[in-house]
């Protein structure tokens, strides 16, 4: 049980129950990987990594693994700040890296944010027949707004 302090009107103190909380809302994965792609990329764009296998190696991360966290960079800027400021709440991520694996292979902006959208409407969920975004022209398509 928690209390919080109130000042009444002529400074009298007094206790109060404080009324519960939700859960504590957390940052997605995908978001942090987000930061620790930024920060790999600035270590191979400053010289610290002398090449991506050289840090892979001193990660203990395989290149394909550490190619994966740099695509991450390839998501429009919008896309960006929206995963990074998206509130998640305990338990699973709404919307997984893997699926964002699925944005990322539109190199367009305006593909990868209607692929955003499509993600975002499904909650994070797909098959492997009928991935995140939807098909234009079908019922299901999700076009940005």
């Amino acid at each position: 049980m928690r209390f919080l302090r109130a000042t009444g009107p002529h400074g009298a103190v007094r206790f109060v129950e404080a009324p519960p909380q939700g859960p504590a809302l957390r940052t997605l994965r995908a978001a942090r990987m987000l930061a620790v792609a930024h920060a790999l990329s600035a270590m191979l764009d400053c010289g610290e990594a002398p090449s991506r296998g050289e840090l892979a190696r001193a990660l203990g991360v395989s290149q394909a693994r550490l190619s994966q966290l740099l695509d991450l960079l390839l998501l429009a800027p919008d896309i960006q700040e929206e995963l990074v400021f998206m509130p998640a709440p305990p338990g699973a991520d709404p919307i997984p890296e893997r699926a964002l694996r699925h944005v990322l292979r539109a190199l367009a902006w305006p593909e990868q944010r209607r692929r955003w959208a499509a993600l975002r409407a499904h909650g994070g969920r797909g098959t492997r027949l009928r991935p995140w975004a939807g098909r234009p022209g079908t019922r299901r398509s999700v076009r940005a707004e």
